[in-house]
């Protein structure tokens, strides 16, 4: 069982969404599963469910230094996996699809690795060509940014958000 922060980190204080693959030992996906997040007294935090081929998705508001877990039970067996602790401070990402758009909600707690005041790029590209944007974060610590399809390559996207060094700090598929 995985499950990942969109972007690849999750913020304490902020709400990531968190994508949740669950397989059997041949690699197959273990359909229509249930579960629940708990914090490590026990206490239920939210439920999950994933589809048919064992993907589902699940947003979560972290605490700072707490423990989280993934509880399900699949053929009798009962599992309890860890899920990555939050960062302290950093940058989450949110894909919302709206229909012709793609949505980008970007939110930061700032901090030494990620100060408000300091430029960031956020690019789309797809191995051959690549798009970028300035992002700011100086005046608002969300920043929300709509994407026209049509402006998307065909095949897959990689959306990356880096630093003003060029260093990536986030990154999704589409």
């Amino acid at each position: 069982a995985q499950f990942l922060p969109e972007g690849g980190r999750a913020v304490a204080g902020l709400e990531s969404v968190y994508g949740i693959i669950i397989k059997d030992a041949s690699g197959q996906g273990v359909p229509n599963l249930e579960g629940s997040i708990t914090d490590k007294a026990g206490q239920e935090i939210t439920r999950f469910k994933v589809n048919p081929f064992g993907i589902g998705r699940v947003g979560l508001l972290l605490g700072k230094s707490q423990a989280y877990y993934a509880q399900f039970k699949d053929n009798e067996k009962e599992y309890r996996i860890p899920l990555p602790p939050a960062y302290p401070e950093g940058i989450v990402l949110k894909l919302t699809d709206l229909k012709t758009d793609i949505g980008l909600s970007l939110e930061m707690v700032p901090g030494p690795v990620t100060p408000k005041d300091q430029s960031y790029h956020l690019s789309i590209h797809n191995g051959d060509e690549i798009k970028a944007f300035p992002i700011s974060f100086t005046g608002n610590l969300k920043q929300l940014k709509v994407i026209p399809k049509a402006d998307l390559y065909r095949g897959m996207n990689v959306i990356t958000l880096m630093d003003q060094n060029s260093r990536p700090l986030l990154e999704r598929l589409y």
